[in-house]
């Protein structure tokens, strides 16, 4: 695959050494933690300074852009009724910047964003930032790392997406474009980040 590929991955599921593996088969070269907070609570393999480490070990560049491009914003204009807003969050100047830094790192490096879940359906990384990076970047292709040996392109996740919602079928009212923005706000819901969970 070419440099100017984009591929995501959620490391829920995978032992640390088996993570590793799986980004050295698609020869990722720089590693982009999209988490809003670089910790975890249960996988202490993948906390920011463990993680930085392991990668570093193997060739593989690591960089936090959770500011930019997490789920939890920290400016509360970003959110509505208190439930984070990718509509606002995508066009706010820290998440141009964000998509911009990974843009520009494509031209040097095979990318993979990182967060912890893994379906990209249910994560963010897919639903805000896969999703917006690829309409300030059409000519990017954009890959979801699932295991060893699944790999799901972006319009094949397109088209999951839309069936969770009984909006693949073409129908006189919509067009596939409206259908595919209609699902994505229906699993923008389901999964943005809510003020009243804390």
């Amino acid at each position: 695959m070419s440099l100017f590929n984009l591929f995501t991955i959620g490391y829920s599921g995978f032992a640390i050494e088996d993570f590793i593996a799986v980004l050295k088969k698609n020869s990722i070269g720089a590693l982009v933690d999209i988490r809003s907070s670089p910790y975890s609570s249960h996988f202490k393999d993948y906390d920011i300074t463990n993680l930085k480490c392991l990668l570093n070990k193997n060739m593989i560049y690591y960089l936090f852009l959770g500011n930019e491009l997490g789920a939890r914003p920290n400016d509360h204009s970003l959110y509505t009724n208190r439930v984070a807003d990718f509509s606002k969050m995508a066009e706010s100047e820290l998440f141009i910047d964000g998509c911009a830094r990974v843009r520009e790192g494509l031209n040097k490096f095979s990318i993979c964003l990182m967060c912890a879940e893994k379906d990209p359906a249910t994560c963010h990384r897919a639903i805000l930032v896969a999703n917006n990076f690829r309409n300030i970047y059409p000519e990017i292709k954009i890959f979801h790392i699932h295991s060893q040996s699944k790999i799901e392109p972006q319009e094949k996740l397109d088209r999951r997406i839309m069936s969770m919602y009984k909006l693949e079928q073409e129908n006189l009212l919509k067009d596939e474009a409206e259908r595919q923005k209609e699902a994505y706000l229906l699993q923008e819901k389901k999964i943005a980040y809510n003020l009243e969970s804390e």
